[in-house]
Parts: structure tokens; C-alpha cells; sequence
């Protein structure tokens, strides 16, 4: 018993939804509602991806840019010069790079955070949800009581 009472306390704790108590209606309504809320979701987590992905291919373009922009500088130059600046620009194209990749980190680590601040605001929206199916009378499940039995 008391690890059953321990159980009941630490299970709205943990956020655990269970549709147990409710009858056909209210597991269709709490379906509907999880349906819904994870479609919408997605598409949120979707457009964000979208904008994350759209951001890194034009910083890449950017960079992608600026290199072919120093590869040309070198062709106008003879061979002497080309090996006094050959490190210098390797230098300045590996900082790019560099940059390049910082960004994406960064833009990565960004998408991650609100894809979690949006599962979490998901999941709560769903425990309300099911809180108020939960509490709607018409979604309870019926309890049939067991009556004393019969000798025969």
C-alpha cells in the first residue's frame, strides 16, 4: 500500500498523463488534444530548422565569397609575390572558416535550446489539457460496483 501511495504522489511529479480513468470519449478528446498540440509543434520546430538552415547557407555563401574574392587577388600575382603573401592569405581563409563554423555552432546550439523550450511548453499545455479532460465529468469513466455475491 504505501509504495502504491508512494507511486500516486511521485507520478505528478514526474509529469506522467495517464488516460486510465477516463472512458472512450475522454481518450479520444486527450488523442485529439496530444494530436493536435505535436502536429503544431512540429511545425513550429519545422520552420525553425528551416530559418536555421536558410541563416547557415548564406553565411556560407557569404565566406564562399570572400575566399573566390582572395583566390582571384592571387591569380593577378607573379610567382614571387604569390609566395610572400601564400601564408597570410591561407591564414586569412582559414579564419574564415573558422568563423564559418563558430556560426554554425552557434546557430545549432541555438536551435537545440528552443526545440527543448518547445517540447517542455508542449508537454505542459498537454498536462492541463488532460488536467481539465480529467476533471470534465462527462469523460470520467463509469465505475461499476461490485455487488456482494451470491451463494447459490
Amino acid at each position: 500500500v504505501k509504495a502504491h501511495e508512494y507511486y500516486e504522489r511521485t507520478k505528478e511529479l514526474k509529469g506522467r498523463t495517464s488516460t486510465a480513468r477516463l472512458n472512450d470519449a475522454g481518450k479520444a478528446a486527450a488523442k485529439n488534444v496530444k494530436e493536435n498540440l505535436t502536429t503544431e509543434r512540429k511545425g513550429i520546430v519545422e520552420a525553425e530548422k528551416q530559418a536555421k538552415d536558410s541563416k547557415i547557407e548564406a553565411k556560407k555563401a557569404e565566406i564562399q565569397n570572400k575566399i573566390d574574392a582572395i583566390r582571384k587577388r592571387l591569380e593577378g600575382m607573379t610567382a614571387k609575390s604569390k609566395s610572400l603573401v601564400r601564408e597570410k592569405i591561407q591564414k586569412e581563409i582559414d579564419g574564415l572558416r573558422e568563423e564559418n563554423n563558430a556560426f554554425r555552432l552557434e546557430l545549432n546550439e541555438g536551435f537545440k535550446q528552443t526545440r527543448t523550450n518547445l517540447k517542455t511548453e508542449y508537454d505542459n499545455k498537454y498536462a492541463s489539457e488532460l488536467e481539465q479532460i480529467r476533471n470534465n465529468p462527462a469523460f470520467k469513466k463509469v465505475n461499476k460496483g461490485r455487488g456482494r455475491k451470491r451463494k447459490y
